[in-house]
């Protein structure tokens, strides 16, 4: 998240002419007003998660830089700049993802299927993107991202519990309804191969589409501000109760690629919560370039947690790639 709002700038300087251009350039100019409060209060204009955090009190408190539809528009943002950047392709009937995604959904099918050793294996992520779903079923599995009641899982599920929304999940129109449901991507028979291409005409071709009270729904994507105020999105309480209890029953916990920013309140409670339990933890681990996030997760803890902290500045290939031999061939964590 550090970087997408360049990334999202890059790509639009690029490619001006777009469905999005209105929506982009309402982004762009709210957060050159923003540099207005950055004098006075210290505020990070440059990651993602501290902007829409802004933008979502500006709009609640009426003040500038809120305009009509700013949250919307960064929401538009968020979908446009990831299909912009994220390319996948159909090879041998089954739809691949990046190659490091592709080697962590393989680590995910071993600790959850083929490690007779190993416990359910639950991913938590603040991603909006579609990488991991799709590796996850080129693997043979399925996610579940717990947008329903608890129930027994069916034979090749693994939970991918998407806390803050996905660009693959649809809130259904119909009145008092209102539930989030995911896109269903039909059986790849007859899609042996295609070129790499960005997910909006992929999903065409595969006419992967999402349905519920007897209708197709095609609106906006389902995306969370990464803030304390979630009250606004009802639809995904069931997701943060499956993750509170993954959080309850885990006795090893990884981070990768978060860095739990300040203005994610609702991380440190879902924790800080969710975490109470009898299971007595064997290992926190964060992987993150940043020191300064290992420190933030560290003063998170408590007294008992604290001794099974450890720390690298790897970046998530870099995890992604050390992980199977530590936690399938019980190597030791090089430092």
């Amino acid at each position: 998240m550090f970087d997408f709002l360049d990334r999202a700038r890059e790509l639009y300087t690029a490619n001006r002419v777009n469905p999005y251009s209105s929506d982009l350039d309402r982004v762009f100019r709210a957060i050159s007003k923003l540099q207005a409060v950055h004098s006075k209060s210290e505020l990070d204009l440059v990651n993602l998660e501290s902007v829409f955090s802004a933008f979502e009190m500006a709009e609640l408190l009426d003040v500038s830089p809120s305009e009509p539809g700013l949250v919307l528009s960064m929401n538009r943002l968020i979908a446009w700049t990831l299909d912009e950047a994220t390319l996948f392709e159909v090879n041998s009937g089954r739809i691949v993802s990046s190659s490091v995604y592709e080697r962590f959904a393989a680590l995910i099918r071993k600790l959850s299927l083929e490690d007779p050793n190993s416990s359910r294996c639950a991913v938590i992520t603040f991603n909006y993107d579609l990488a991991l779903d799709m590796a996850l079923h080129g693997q043979g599995l399925n996610p579940d991202y717990g947008l329903s009641s608890f129930s027994d899982p069916p034979a090749g599920a693994v939970d991918l519990l998407k806390l803050h929304g996905s660009i693959g999940w649809r809130k259904c129109s119909a009145d008092l309804c209102g539930t989030v449901v995911p896109e269903v991507i039909p059986r790849l028979d007859r899609f042996a191969q295609t070129a790499k291409m960005k997910w909006s005409p992929l999903r065409k071709t595969l006419n992967a589409s999402a349905r519920h009270c007897d209708r197709n729904i095609d609106g906006e994507c389902v995306i969370v501000p990464p803030s304390w105020n979630k009250t606004e999105m009802p639809g995904l309480v069931n997701v943060w109760k499956r993750a509170a209890a993954a959080l309850k029953t885990a006795t090893t916990i990884i981070v990768c690629g978060y860095s739990l920013p300040e203005t994610d309140s609702f991380f440190r409670y879902l924790y800080g919560l969710g975490a109470v339990g009898e299971t007595l933890l064997e290992r926190f681990w964060v992987f993150d370039p940043s020191t300064e996030a290992h420190e933030r997760f560290l003063s998170l803890l408590g007294p008992g947690a604290r001794g099974r902290f450890k720390s690298r500045t790897w970046t998530f290939d870099r995890a992604a790639g050390v992980l199977e031999s530590v936690l399938v061939n019980r190597s030791r964590l090089p430092d």
